[in-house]
């Protein structure tokens, strides 16, 4: 689809910007899209890690936010959320790790309101 794009074929995608840097980076394209800020949408995404409602998953839940809270302080992982964003993306990613990523101690799920946990 990104190179139909590419090849004027369509006009215009709604995607991620981050999603098109990636392909831009992938099929040499540097430069080639233009990308626009959705204003409402989310500057991140949250990722899940499924584990059985048990005493393992549990425990397999408080290592794996453990490990996050200590290796978030290091640059390395902040490069990582950063890595396929546009200019405006990475500001907009850096804003939300600092604003709640890191003032809180805790992970971006754990200071949603609303959980997806909560759905029943």
């Amino acid at each position: 689809m990104f190179q139909t794009h590419l090849a004027n074929r369509i006009d215009y995608r709604i995607e991620y910007s981050y999603v098109a840097s990636c392909f831009e980076e992938i099929l040499n394209k540097k430069g080639e899209t233009v990308s626009l800020t959705i204003e409402e949408s989310n500057p991140y995404h949250l990722a899940y890690v499924a584990c059985p409602r048990n005493d393992w998953g549990r425990k397999m839940t408080e290592r794996i936010n453990e490990i996050i809270r200590k290796a978030r302080l290091a640059d390395e992982y902040r490069k990582i959320m950063e890595m396929w964003q546009d200019e405006d993306g990475e500001k907009r990613i850096r804003k939300a790790y600092d604003e709640i990523f890191m003032k809180t101690g805790k992970s971006v799920s754990e200071n949603k309101k609303w959980h997806p946990s909560q759905r029943r």
